[in-house]
């Protein structure tokens, strides 16, 4: 979403305790623990005990430590640890006190993220860096309402910057990853089938929670061999246990993802097919997000009521920052009242770049009367509501282009009416840039002089000899060898020769050819040279024809391999197809392989038996 749709970020500050009175202590998970619990990661271990000491014990706040995974890392105040009284829980969850140090800021706010993420799920379920509200958030595709949380921690207090919004999760189906028609219907029909990585076009997925990429390598409908779980319940309590997220339950008709991460290795991790995603989740700009934060404010003051013991107190208002500068006039100012404002700012919605000058004067701000029709007063408080109305009205009264118009009620009638106002929509005058005017230069024909003794343009003259020269040559067909009389020589001598640049190079009779100079030769025969195959094609073509090599066989695209194969049919692939199909599985192809030999191993390697045809 683009930075100036997304809604305006609230503020909310919480109350600390001092930092004096808080400490917090580093655990281990023992030797003896991680002997019994072989066949679990250490991560994973951590992570379980890690949220055991969370929803146990309410004084106290978790984390588990990145830098080691047998390290957990818990604030409490400083009363609690000196009466030693978790000492015995400690031992019997397997937990060894490493030592006991002064608490920072950075730590208490790891620990304070961590369980506080843990104790809003199932309500709101951390899906990348937002907060989904939902129990049934993984199976739903309708909007989800999400909440995107960052947080500061000083010595004094905790401030909350919450973005409200709404998002869209669909859930994928198998066939959103193109996969081969037949084989599909074989995986639907079957629960031994599985579909292979060769009959996946499109591989690539997001996984929850972290929408992280990765590349599909197989679908099944059971738990590999390789994977640590058993069964479909025990893959319920691990993401339950681990992320809080509440799978739903099937007693029938599991599928299961195989994804590979490029940048973990060659590891392949089981995923069941309600936490892969085909897209990664869209957000959609909300008009109003002040419900979502109060439902998201409510649940962590129900969810925390304290903090190691001592009340927790968040405030009930939101509050937004200030796009100005403030004056440093005295050092008694104070900041927070300066900088911050109960009003959001003004938003500016995509759906019209101008929004806000069509409301540019709230009613009682202009006086003039109008006789169009009016909208309702509860109308146009949802726009005022929804940012569209400008929140000072002297500032907007001082602007000159207004499209608003405000309808002033009569004397009687003011006690049950109030002033309206109604939009004006109009189109955008769209501007072209007016391009300067070139001077093009005009060249005009020269008149060349006539000489004095042509009474007649050229062009008559010319017309008058073929004419001429045509009848003459019609009544003598019969002769080999035509000659002009002689009158007719001594009179059209002296102007043919002036024409005879312009005159045309040919005129036809009787499919015989005359040239330019038939006033002394009379007609000349043009004899046929003999000439070869190669001459005949150069008088047709015009120019010589050169050879041209063999064009190489093109590659053809989208072209199904394994359903041709599957329906015989790979005689219509090319041999540069099925060599191309070969090599990216790896297989070797040699250039004089013919095409039966490629069909071949194709088939060999989707182990499918040809036919013979």
């Amino acid at each position: 979403m683009e930075e100036k749709w997304r809604n305006p970020t609230a503020l909310f500050f919480a109350t600390l305790p001092e930092m004096k009175e808080l400490c917090f202590v580093t655990l281990v998970i023992s030797q003896d623990v991680l002997h019994k619990n072989k066949e679990t990661s250490v991560h994973q271990l951590q992570v379980i005990k890690c949220r055991e000491l969370i929803f146990t014990e309410q004084n106290i706040m978790a984390t588990p430590s990145l830098d080691d995974t047998t390290k957990i890392f818990v604030t409490m105040h400083m009363g609690a640890w000196k009466s030693k009284a978790l000492l015995p829980k400690f031992q019997k969850m397997g937990l060894q006190v490493e030592k006991a140090s002064r608490l920072f800021p950075h730590i208490f706010q790891s620990c304070f993220v961590y369980t506080l993420t843990a104790k809003l799920a199932p309500g709101w379920n951390k899906v990348a860096n937002l907060f989904v509200h939902g129990r049934d958030f993984l199976t739903s595709s309708d909007k989800l309402n999400a909440v995107k949380m960052n947080m500061n921690v000083t010595n004094e207090e905790v401030t909350f910057a919450l973005e409200a919004s709404s998002i869209k999760l669909p859930a994928n189906q198998i066939q959103d990853f193109e996969i081969c028609a037949p084989v599909l219907e074989r995986f639907y029909m079957s629960k031994s089938a599985v579909i292979n990585e060769y009959s996946i076009e499109s591989k690539w997925c997001h996984v929850l929670p972290s929408m992280k990429k990765g590349k599909l390598v197989k679908i099944t409908h059971d738990i590999p061999q390789s994977s640590p779980f058993k069964s479909y319940k025990d893959i319920r309590r691990h993401w339950k246990n681990t992320y809080g997220y509440r799978l739903p339950e099937l007693e029938d008709g599991e599928v299961f993802f195989n994804i590979y991460f490029p940048g973990i290795g060659h590891t392949l991790f089981t995923y069941p097919e309600f936490c892969v995603r085909k897209r990664d989740l869209i957000v959609i700009p909300r008009a109003d997000p002040d419900p979502i934060l109060e439902t998201f404010v409510n649940d962590i003051q129900s969810k925390m009521p304290q903090v190691c013991g001592m009340r927790f107190c968040m405030s009930r208002r939101a509050k937004y920052s200030k796009p100005s500068l403030c004056e440093a006039s005295s050092e008694d100012t104070d900041l927070n009242s300066v900088m911050l404002t109960d009003k959001p700012p003004i938003r500016k919605l995509p759906a019209r770049r101008h929004i806000e000058k069509i409301y540019s004067k709230a009613p009682g701000c202009q006086s003039k009367p109008t006789t169009h029709p009016t909208i309702s007063h509860q109308a146009s408080n949802l726009f005022r509501n929804a940012g569209f109305l400008t929140a000072n009205c002297q500032q907007s009264s001082q602007e000159t282009d207004s499209n608003a118009v405000v309808e002033t009620p009569s004397a009687e009638d003011a006690s049950t009416t109030q002033q309206k106002i109604i939009p004006i929509f109009k189109a955008q005058c769209v501007r072209t840039p007016k391009v300067p005017s070139k001077t093009l230069p005009v060249f005009k024909q020269m008149k060349r002089p006539i000489p004095a003794h042509q009474t007649r343009p050229i062009e008559s003259k010319i017309s008058d000899v073929s004419s001429s020269v045509a009848a003459t040559l019609t009544s003598s067909v019969g002769q080999t060898k035509l000659s002009p009389p002689d009158s007719f020589r001594q009179t059209y001598a002296h102007q043919f020769a002036s024409t005879t640049s312009k005159m045309p190079a040919l005129v036809a009779v009787h499919g015989s050819t005359m040239g330019s100079n038939f006033l002394g030769d009379g007609v000349r025969h043009i004899p046929q040279e003999t000439t070869t195959g190669k001459r005949k094609k150069q008088d047709v073509g015009g120019d010589d024809v050169a050879k041209r090599p063999k064009s190489k066989p093109k590659i053809q695209e989208n072209v199904d391999i394994g359903l041709l194969a599957v329906n015989g049919q790979l005689s219509k692939v090319n041999t540069a197809t099925l060599s191309n199909w070969l090599r990216e599985r790896h297989i070797a192809v040699k250039a004089k392989d013919k095409k039966g030999e490629l069909i071949d191993k194709v088939m060999q390697q989707l182990q499918i038996k040809r036919t013979e045809e």
